[in-house]
């Protein structure tokens, strides 16, 4: 099937709420392939990629993307399929991906393969400005590994980007995952986290969204092994005019046994910002220990900020301390050391994705 045809059966999932289709702006996305098959934007395949720590560039596969949700991944596989490999042995380290251009289209692919106990944080910089960035993310993680990544993916105010990742951890392992994000005018996200068996996979989506930006993000879950937990929790801050969706399946297979589960969704608004959440429970076995999901909103007002600001601090800082706080909650020490100073960062309205 060409991108041509692609077009003429749009983006929306069937199944979609009409709720869902008013905060996600399939336009952006729409009028970008347009131009492209048109020859009015350029195509790029090259990202550029930089390792330090004990992270490196090792050769060259296949990407594999969660196909599920959305016609996106059928335009990215129809551009481009191939991955830079990129191996993590341990320690600390650190990849940054970027495109090669800053107009027009840009396909690139990641794969990202962890075989040692350590940290590495991902830092993905989205300067494609009005064009699009469509991005594939593979994360292994070895058996008996416990790992602690950020997949910190920040993009300028005239961005937009489809980010497609499929996170796998292997058996015995203990993987901590965090996708910090700062979006631009419009950020698609959708994966799937698949732990092994005998393993416990904590997953946070945390992050700022400025003004006028648009997140939608689908974030599938599947345990199907003996004694494996996933918990997977959303909090987003949404400034005024933000709007976003939050959505999951959380699936526990038949062949699951000892299984624990929970999905939970949190946004944090100001005043004129939006936001949706659907988390989704499937259990297809018996064999439970814990199975659970909850969606909550938390508006920002000046009453709520009042204590602190009676004990010196400024409104301003306030909200910093509180808001900082709720966004780095159940990360382990050295990720909420890097998430926190990020989004005191850009919670200060520092120029963004010129890092």
């Amino acid at each position: 099937m060409s991108i041509t045809e692609l077009l003429r059966e749009g983006f929306q999932k069937h199944g979609d709420s009409p709720t869902v289709k008013h905060y996600t702006d399939w336009s952006v996305f729409k009028n970008v392939l347009e131009k492209l098959v048109n020859n009015e934007v350029g195509l790029d395949k090259k990202l550029v990629v930089e390792t330090s720590g004990n992270a490196r560039v090792e050769g060259l596969g296949e990407i594999r993307l969660y196909e599920l949700n959305s016609a996106l991944p059928k335009y990215h596989m129809i551009l481009n399929s191939e991955a830079v490999l990129a191996g993590f042995h341990g320690g600390r380290g650190f990849i940054k991906v970027e495109p090669a251009v800053e107009t027009g289209v840009s396909v690139g692919n990641l794969i990202a393969r962890i075989d040692s106990p350590g940290t590495l944080v991902l830092k993905v910089v989205n300067k494609v400005s009005n064009g699009l960035l469509l991005l594939g993310l593979n994360i292994n993680v070895a058996d008996g590994v416990e790992a602690n990544v950020v997949v910190d993916l920040e993009e300028a105010s005239e961005s937009a980007s489809s980010v497609n990742f499929r996170v796998e951890t292997g058996s015995g392992s203990v993987g901590n995952i965090v996708f910090l994000v700062n979006p631009g005018r419009m950020m698609r996200i959708e994966g799937l986290f698949k732990p092994g068996g005998n393993s416990f996979t904590l997953v946070r989506l945390t992050g700022v969204l400025n003004e006028n930006s648009r997140i939608d993000a689908v974030l599938d879950g599947l345990v199907d092994g003996l004694n494996t937990t996933l918990n997977l929790y959303s909090t987003l801050y949404m400034s005024k005019h933000s709007a976003g969706s939050v959505r999951g399946r959380g699936t526990i297979s038949p062949k699951a046994s000892e299984a624990r589960l929970v999905y939970g969704f949190e946004s944090i608004l100001e005043e004129k910002a939006v936001a949706y959440m659907q988390p989704f429970l499937e259990v297809n076995s018996n064999r439970v220990l814990e199975a659970r999901h909850y969606a909550r909103n938390y508006l920002v007002t000046q009453d709520k900020l009042f204590y602190l600001a009676t004990r010196g601090l400024s409104f301003e800082e306030a909200k910093n301390i509180v808001l900082t706080g709720l966004l780095t909650s159940l990360m382990p020490e050295e990720l909420r050391s890097y998430c926190y100073g990020e989004i005191k960062r850009r919670m200060k309205g520092f120029p963004r994705a010129r890092s």
